[in-house]
């Protein structure tokens, strides 16, 4: 809170006991507003306001348990923590849009996604979960999107992804005492497969391109560039991969390994977008690197009024390979304009300010 506001009130001012009471820091991000006694109160709330437990509102919304969240942001945008069931425990990460949209205030989301990968669900237990939310700091909860990418065989990728919605309401004494960090490798099971070979730059059908890097403890780290060759439109990206090889793969004929990836559309160069995107999907691997090819189910979803959730959010589908399409082919993808790959950061920025408030 801004010194001179702080100072000019009273010890007994219900606003003062108010602050006092949320135990919240003030941060230097998302402004919150509230109105008491007919006078405005500025109070910051930050991304960081995600750091707890959380629980869903609605057992069975997103799977067959009722899976607990434990959030930790980082500084940098960047989200780690875990989803646990009874019995299991799965590492997740993601990244975060730091503000919410000016448009949508007094109680705009804050825009954000994360990927975990495998499931506590047999049936879907080869499969890695992308989410993107908002995090409504007025009410104190998450509004998510969710679409499961379950391992197939290419023929079957129509048959992967299953979605849905879910809320999350922070759990009583949920706050975390210690922001959460990796797992250590001892503890992770050896990958079934060469996992470095996730590792490396791929292009989708319009050109945008995503470096992968994969590391050992099943997390991905790099950048989306939605215009290759200019560095103004590079975003760091957060996500995971599934350590094995489901049933039936063979490199190439059998299932595809199941992977995802968030990008928190804020960079210097080109500022906030209030948005955040997540890509869920399976990566198939051919007889040699240049026959990879990574199939994925997108999520966009922009900050939005708590009354906007509605259109907050829309879908398309993305596929990845090694090799950079040539200017033509872009040039005559655009042109066909039926395509459903994921949209340039100005479109975003337009779909938020239309859908805003």
């Amino acid at each position: 809170m801004p010194t001179a506001l702080r100072n000019s009130l009273a010890p007994g001012d219900m606003a003062s006991q108010l602050i006092k009471a949320t135990g919240r820091q003030a941060h230097s991000t998302a402004a919150r507003y509230s109105t008491l006694q007919h006078t405005t109160i500025l109070t910051t709330m930050s991304f960081n306001d995600l750091n707890g437990v959380w629980r869903t509102t609605d057992p069975g919304a997103a799977g067959d348990y009722n899976y607990v969240l434990e959030l930790s942001a980082g500084t940098d945008g960047a989200l780690s923590g875990y989803m646990r069931a009874p019995q299991a425990l799965f590492y997740l990460r993601g990244r975060i849009d730091p503000e919410p949209r000016p448009a949508a205030r007094p109680d705009g989301g804050i825009a954000f996604g994360w990927t975990v990968s495998r499931r506590a669900e047999q049936v879907v237990a080869e499969s890695t979960t992308g989410f993107a939310a908002q995090y409504f700091p007025e009410a104190d909860r998450i509004v998510a999107q969710w679409i499961i990418a379950e391992s197939t065989t290419p023929a079957e990728t129509w048959n992967s992804a299953n979605v849905g919605s879910v809320v999350y309401t922070r759990s009583r004494g949920g706050q975390l005492e210690e922001p959460i960090g990796s797992p250590e490798p001892e503890a992770q099971a050896a990958a079934a497969y060469d996992y470095t070979r996730l590792t490396g730059t791929w292009y989708n059908e319009l050109g945008s391109c995503v470096e992968l890097a994969a590391d050992r403890l099943f997390g991905l780290s790099g950048k989306y560039n939605s215009s290759v060759g200019e560095a103004a439109s590079e975003y760091f990206l957060g996500g995971t991969f599934d350590r094995a090889l489901a049933a039936g793969a063979d490199g190439g004929s059998g299932k595809g390994v199941t992977l995802g990836w968030s990008v928190g559309w804020n960079n210097a160069a080109n500022g906030d977008s209030h948005s955040a995107s997540t890509w869920a999907g399976q990566v198939f691997f051919g007889g040699d690197p240049a026959g990879d090819v990574i199939t994925t189910q997108w999520l966009l979803t922009v900050s939005t009024a708590s009354t906007r959730v509605w259109a907050s959010t829309n879908a398309g589908a993305d596929v990845f390979r090694r090799t950079q399409p040539d200017a033509a082919t872009v040039a005559r993808v655009k042109a066909a304009g039926f395509g459903a790959a994921h949209p340039s950061v100005s479109e975003i920025v337009a779909r938020g300010e239309k859908y805003a408030k």
